[in-house]
C-alpha cells in the first residue's frame, strides 16, 4: 500500500487534507499520529469502514457521543469502549443492547433492569442478577413472558 502521506507530506497539514485523503481510502490511518487519528472527523470516517477503529482512540473520543453512537450503532458491544459518563446515559445503554444483547455485560448494575426491557433475545437471561436465576418464580415468569421466544414450531 502507498503512503499517500509520505509521497504528499503537505497532505498532512490541515485536518481537511487528512480528511480527504481518508475518505479515500481509510487504510491511509495507519500512516498517521496518535494526535491525527483522535481527529474527531478522521475517527468517523474511520470507524465507517473499521469498526474495530474504536479501540484506538483516546479516552477524549470515548467520551464523545457522536463517536460512541457511531460505534454501537454497528456493535453494541463496543458499549465497552465508551466512558463512563456515557455508559450512564439510558440512550446509549439501549440502543447497545438493542443491537446485541451480550452489550449487557458492559452496562452498569443500576441500568441493567432499564436495559433488559430493550431487547427480546432470551439470552439476556443470563445477565440476570444469580439469586434472580435462583428463584423459581422468577424463571418461570420469565419463560412466561418470553413463551414466543422458546417455541420449537
Amino acid at each position: 500500500m502507498k503512503n499517500m502521506f509520505q509521497e504528499k507530506p503537505e497532505l498532512k497539514n490541515n485536518k481537511s487534507s487528512i480528511l480527504y485523503v481518508i475518505k479515500q481510502d481509510w487504510k491511509q490511518v495507519r500512516f498517521l499520529s496518535k494526535d491525527e487519528k483522535n481527529i474527531k472527523e478522521v475517527a468517523m470516517e474511520v470507524l465507517k469502514s473499521n469498526r474495530n477503529f474504536i479501540k484506538e482512540l483516546d479516552e477524549t473520543l470515548r467520551d464523545d457521543e457522536d463517536i460512541i453512537f457511531l460505534a454501537i450503532r454497528q456493535n453494541g458491544l463496543f458499549l465497552e469502549y465508551a466512558s463512563d459518563r456515557l455508559k450512564q446515559r439510558k440512550d446509549i445503554v439501549s440502543l447497545a443492547v438493542k443491537q446485541n444483547v451480550h452489550a449487557l455485560q458492559f452496562v452498569e448494575e443500576s441500568l441493567k433492569t432499564y436495559a433488559m426491557y430493550y431487547t427480546n433475545n432470551p439470552k439476556k437471561f443470563l445477565y440476570y442478577k444469580e439469586e434472580e436465576k435462583n428463584n423459581m418464580e422468577f424463571c418461570l415468569s420469565f419463560v412466561k413472558k418470553n413463551s414466543k421466544l422458546f417455541s420449537f414450531d
